[in-house]
């Protein structure tokens, strides 16, 4: 009985920590979560370079890792890769070779032109920069505000 009585304020915080571990906070939609653009702007220029850098790393890695499982998965046999096929999927990695700098500021200066697209992902935003692309912040405006253009 004595051990019963030292193990129920145990057992009720053991429950208590479950029903606070199962809980989950209510979903916000997307229409209702805004505005990466106003978040952006309150960053420091370090905060979005790291942010960029880290998209940017994230993007050729996926690429990389997406070209390579799925030659594999398509190959007759997994140590067989077609190198040119190898060679034209890493081809539609978006490029940016431009210094991080230039692409913070290309973001930033969308945000500041554009206060109605701070809406915007950062990501839809910074990939119409790209070097193959290479927008101006009118055109990524027009392309995926007027258009309602996304890649």
């Amino acid at each position: 009985m004595f051990i019963l009585r030292m193990f129920k304020p145990l057992l009720v915080l053991g429950a208590a920590c479950l029903c606070l571990y199962n809980y989950s906070p209510p979903m916000v939609s997307a229409a209702q979560r805004c505005c990466e653009g106003e978040e952006w702007l309150k960053w420091s220029k370090e905060t979005q370079t790291v942010y960029l850098t880290g998209l940017l790393l994230g993007t050729e890695r996926g690429f990389r890792k997406g070209c390579f499982e799925g030659l594999v998965q398509g190959s007759s046999s997994p140590t067989e890769i077609n190198e040119r096929a190898l060679r034209g999927c890493l081809g539609k990695t978006p490029s940016f070779t431009k210094d991080i700098s230039v692409y913070v500021q290309k973001v930033t200066e969308v945000y500041q032109t554009y206060p109605n697209d701070r809406s915007l992902s950062v990501r839809d935003v910074f990939f119409e920069f790209s070097d193959d692309k290479n927008r101006t912040a009118k055109q990524v405006h027009q392309r995926l505000v007027v258009e309602g253009k996304r890649d």
